[in-house]
């Protein structure tokens, strides 16, 4: 009898070893095919592979990741949030997941509460400059411009290439009534980026301001 016992009880352990097993390989093909489908644009069905992912592997990080990411591309940055949250909880050192957050709060107007997400992640990963021009971005429409030109400098500083750094302290500098400073910044930018038009636009409206302080 008690052979029987153990031997019932060393199937169950099996078993459930061998499905556990095959879950998670399931769970890492559903992830994998929810990539595919993301890098293709569609961003629905990558969901629908992240949730079966997810369904089969509760803490799946990169799963719940990947999801956030793919909700902020169909604009549902509050569902996004909840699986930054996710990630966070079950990663707290995870920088991108703070990045994201902060980003996805910002998209919804919430600069202020976007902020301590960049902190954190600019603290976990100092030399990432997004995070940086993300933080910029959010102190700009706080009104915070001098702040905001900081966080663009140190970016400029990591990167000195970075067009969308030297756009941004531009605009900075514009609203601090910076104008040829800002011309300055406009004029790199487009060096660096000659065929966006949206560039010759902003520096146009620029010359508009310069030639009313003449």
């Amino acid at each position: 009898m008690l052979s029987t016992i153990i031997t019932f009880v060393i199937l169950t352990i099996i078993i459930n070893f061998c499905k556990g097993f095959a879950d998670y390989n399931t769970a890492i093909t559903h992830f994998n095919e929810g990539c595919k489908k993301d890098e293709l644009g569609f961003y629905g069905k990558a969901i629908e592979e992240y949730n079966k992912a997810i369904e089969l592997r509760p803490n799946y990080v990169d799963a719940y990741f990947t999801r956030g990411v793919a909700k902020c591309s169909l604009k549902k940055y509050s569902e996004a949030i909840q699986d930054f949250n996710k990630v966070i909880e079950l990663k707290p050192n995870y920088s991108e997941a703070y990045s994201n957050r902060g980003l996805a709060k910002s998209d919804l107007g919430q600069h202020f509460e976007a902020i301590p997400d960049f902190d954190k992640a600019i603290s976990l990963d100092p030399n990432d400059v997004k995070n940086y021009i993300n933080r910029g971005v959010s102190k700009r429409w706080l009104g915070q411009y001098s702040e905001a030109i900081e966080d663009f400098d140190k970016a400029i500083s990591l990167d000195l290439n970075n067009v969308n750094a030297y756009l941004f302290r531009g605009d900075a500098k514009t609203c601090l009534g910076q104008y040829s400073e800002a011309m300055q910044d406009i004029d790199k930018a487009i060096s660096l980026d000659p065929n966006d038009v949206e560039l010759y636009k902003c520096k146009e409206k620029l010359k508009l301001k310069l030639n009313k302080t003449v």
